[in-house]
């Protein structure tokens, strides 16, 4: 399963449960050059940004982000260094390789309030 395919299943499988998450774009995204209509650069969130951000059950506004990864992608720097600031924040931050691991992750996350 692709990272991207990985991440539709995970929020599939979180919305089904009543999850509060959303997809996340990070970084520059420019529409139109490989058309050769008008270019439109778009700025998403801070390079780094976890690819699903949401709010955990029952936490009372308790933030988390999953970062979606194939069983042997790693993280950059930049999503290392966003992971360090979000926990230093109070956010919960997880890598998930499947569904299970983002569910796993989120049950955790409830329990620990």
């Amino acid at each position: 399963m692709s990272e991207t395919q990985l991440v539709r299943a995970v929020l599939d499988t979180l919305h089904a449960q009543r999850v509060w998450c959303w997809r996340v774009n990070a970084g520059l995204t420019v529409f139109g050059a490989a058309t050769g209509s008008a270019r439109r650069v778009v700025n998403g969130a801070p390079k780094g940004t976890p690819d699903i951000i949401g709010v955990v059950p029952g936490s009372r506004g308790r933030l988390f982000g999953i970062e979606c990864k194939s069983p042997t992608g790693k993280q950059n720097p930049n999503q290392k260094a966003w992971e360090q600031k979000a926990t230093n924040h109070g956010v919960r931050y997880g890598l998930a390789r499947s569904v299970s691991d983002a569910v796993a992750l989120l049950v955790a996350w409830q329990l620990d309030r």
